[in-house]
């Protein structure tokens, strides 16, 4: 049996999307163990 679990991580950057997602994902895995993306 297979388990998920969905988050969902909003972030800002003013350098452009690629880096907004590079700092929220940073941030998420500070606290949620396991984060792939």
């Amino acid at each position: 049996m297979s388990v998920a679990k969905n988050i969902e991580i909003t972030s800002t950057s003013a350098l452009g999307f690629e880096d907004a997602v590079k700092q929220g994902i940073k941030k998420a895995s500070e606290t949620v163990k396991g984060i792939r993306g």
